[in-house]
């Protein structure tokens, strides 16, 4: 028996192609009609994409192939900047400590220090 804790599992970024553990990642799903969407509390049902916290790797989402293997699917250009300006406002509010953040990701509960710790 290996001496590590359980980590819980990993997921590969979209954004930077690196793994990390599913708890510090955002899930992108695939919501209804079909549409990319933002789905931090993970509850969405069917396949996810995961991306970081963080500006970059959303960049690089948004810039990257439009197929996203783990959707199995062509995520158009404009879509991927869609969720990702969904996204954006609660990491600007939240970097500066405002507790009044409106959002996905702020619904889900992830606010104040658990979004920082995790960039």
């Amino acid at each position: 028996m290996a001496d590590t804790p359980n980590t819980g599992p990993l997921r590969t970024c979209c954004g930077c192609g690196k793994r990390d553990r599913q708890a510090v990642l955002v899930r992108l799903a695939l919501g209804p009609g079909g549409t990319l969407v933002a789905d931090p509390p993970r509850r969405q049902r069917g396949r996810g994409a995961y991306v970081h916290r963080s500006a970059p790797c959303w960049e690089g989402f948004v810039r990257g192939r439009p197929y996203v293997r783990s959707l199995r699917r062509n995520i158009s250009r404009n879509e991927r900047r869609a969720v990702v300006e969904t996204l954006r406002p609660v990491r600007e509010h939240d970097v500066h400590g405002n507790e009044d953040v409106s959002g996905p990701m702020a619904r889900a509960g992830i606010t104040g220090d658990a979004w920082n710790a995790s960039s």
